[in-house]
């Protein structure tokens, strides 16, 4: 047994290599600085020149932790993975490079000492006399290597977001953190950047989609047996790689429509293939090979989405590309496990295939509704459940798309979650959700997990209920009686908060049911502009800054006034171009 006691501080040491990696030294500042948080306990950081001794926090592999019989040669770890250990009186938490060992002591203090990050502006931290260990010997490895949400609490402090142990291409996490899995800018839809029509097609317009009896130079995708394209792509692909050392994967991806090329070459292979992803793969497959003598360590990244996201009969992925599955067109209720959903049966059945063929297969998953992100989105309790899923079937790199917005629906909740379920799949949901709003609503936690009782209860007992994320809100699924008790709940919820920062918190999660009353108010009604009016000014008091995706409030106030807050105008313009 293990005990740190405040009255023998200099008992136990943090020892770190003398040459130790940023991610190292921070690793022991966090160690440090969140025992002393818990215990009072201030714990001196040193280096390994000595020997092994005692009493000793040993981060990273070093001379004491070889001394101590702590090694992960061969370990398997990856970059994020890490052994934690008792060696007699010493704890060793030793991980991969270079993230391991920082994400080893977040779970040594997550476990240990029930210290939870819920937010940004929300920690718990117990406090404790002492803390006391018993033997101990984990070795943990995600079983997801890119874990990544684009909720704006996610990603807009780098600090919050590792000790959430996401690691991917949004966070802006810097050496201190392990860094990142950093993909070149832009990202995705990519076509138009290495190629443009403006710039082409005058002179090439081979380079782009034939269909309609004709080449196209507008919404459209390229012609991907097109020689001269592969050369302008590869030319310009070579170029953006030297410009971005720092970045290890490089997207050539569809642009976000329709309108794929259709000349008797790329429908050829499409019939081959029995997919359009078969021109697509083939090409991407021979940019791969072209660039990996002189770029080894770089992947090439496209899109399985919509239109190519169906998996080839024959071409299987290169070694050193991803494919990004997309579950665009999926049911969000329902989770991916459950059978009796047959919205999502096609999805299942392209996840399982690319799973059989490609050993780097990224999932971009959704889990907002995007015209609608303030409203109630019943994706809570199928978060785990598609996080498991993906992971049975081969997913090794998962995205979830949000918003970039703050105060969308429960945000800090569904980021909380979603970075715990991506490291450990395993968590309980009831208990993690619960954890949650007991820290972050603290006296008003009861009844906002009323409300959330409330509306699942409502969605289970709907016949054949779905959920989209370009899903309306219809009162036949939120009734006035269901609104109406939410409401009870948030007044409820508001009167038994203690403080103004958790009557803040909970004003903002009652804005899902103010927009709903607003949506379902008739338009141009007695007084219509005025409860308009009053809804945004209470959204922007609230910081509430987007109730759509892509409008700021300005603009969605005039969409309401103007009668158009059904409409979806995503970034691509008119979704009949689609």
């Amino acid at each position: 047994m293990i005990t740190i006691v405040r009255d023998y501080v200099s008992d136990m040491k943090i020892v770190i290599a003398k040459n130790a990696i940023p991610s190292e030294k921070y690793a022991a500042e966090e160690l440090r600085r969140w025992l002393f948080a818990s215990t009072g306990t201030a714990l001196p950081i040193i280096d390994d020149e000595g020997n092994y001794e005692s009493k000793e926090f040993i981060l990273g592999e070093n001379k004491h932790s070889r001394q101590a019989g702590v090694s992960i040669t061969n370990a398997n770890l990856g970059a994020d993975g890490y052994v934690l250990r008792t060696v007699g009186d010493s704890i060793a938490i030793v991980g991969g490079k270079p993230r391991g060992t920082l994400y080893g002591v977040y779970a040594f203090l997550e476990d240990y000492l029930g210290i939870r990050w819920f937010a940004q502006d929300c920690t718990h931290v117990p406090k404790r006399c002492c803390l006391s260990v018993g033997d101990i010997d984990e070795r943990y490895k995600p079983r997801l290597n890119f874990r990544e949400a684009n909720y704006s609490d996610a990603f807009t402090d780098p600090d919050f977001t590792a000790r959430l142990r996401m690691n991917g291409s949004l966070c802006n996490a810097t050496e201190k953190h392990g860094g990142r899995i950093k993909y070149a800018q832009p990202w995705v839809h990519t076509f138009f950047y290495f190629c443009k029509p403006e710039d082409y097609f005058a002179e090439h317009p081979e380079y782009f989609s034939y269909y309609d009896g004709e080449r196209h130079d507008g919404h459209t995708q390229f012609c991907l047996t097109n020689d001269g394209l592969f050369e302008v792509v590869l030319t310009k692909l070579r170029k953006w790689i030297e410009e971005n050392p720092d970045c290890t994967v490089f997207s050539i991806s569809q642009n976000d429509w329709f309108n794929r090329c259709q000349c008797e070459k790329c429908s050829a292979i499409e019939e081959e293939e029995g997919s359009p992803m078969g021109p697509l793969l083939r090409f991407i497959n021979r940019i791969a090979e072209a660039i990996e003598p002189e770029f080894p360590n770089i992947f090439i990244d496209t899109l399985a989405y919509r239109y190519t996201r169906k998996p080839p009969k024959l071409t299987k992925p290169r070694k050193n590309v991803i494919i990004r599955l997309c579950s665009f067109e999926c049911c969000f209720y329902h989770d991916l496990g459950n059978d009796s959903c047959e919205t999502n049966s096609a999805f299942k059945e392209d996840t399982k295939g690319w799973g059989k063929i490609c050993d780097n297969v990224f999932v971009w998953d959704y889990v907002v509704n995007f015209p609608h992100i303030v409203m109630p989105f019943s994706n809570l309790f199928s978060l785990r459940e598609n996080v498991r899923y993906f992971i049975d079937n081969g997913v090794k790199n998962l995205f979830e798309e949000t918003c970039w917005y703050e105060n969308a629906e429960f945000e800090p909740l569904k980021t909380y979650l979603l970075g715990r379920f991506m490291w450990n799949p395993d968590s309980d949901v009831d208990l993690s959700i619960n954890e949650f709003l007991a820290a972050y609503y603290k006296t008003a936690a009861p009844f906002i997990r009323r409300y959330i009782d409330l509306l699942y209860k409502r969605y289970a007992d709907i016949p054949n209920y779905h959920c989209g994320i370009y899903t309306l809100p219809t009162p036949e699924v939120f009734t006035d009686q269901l609104l109406t008790d939410a409401e009870e709940m948030f007044d409820k919820a508001y009167k038994a908060a203690d403080d103004s920062i958790i009557r803040h918190r909970v004003e903002i999660a009652a804005m899902q049911v103010k927009y709903l009353r607003l949506y379902f108010t008739e338009w141009n009604s007695e007084g219509y502009a005025e409860k308009v009016d009053r809804f945004f000014t209470e959204a922007d008091r609230l910081g509430v800054r987007h109730v759509h995706s892509w409008n700021d409030n300005e603009i969605g106030k005039k969409r309401f006034l103007n009668n158009q807050y059904n409409t979806v105008h995503p970034p691509t313009g008119d979704p009949s171009l689609l």
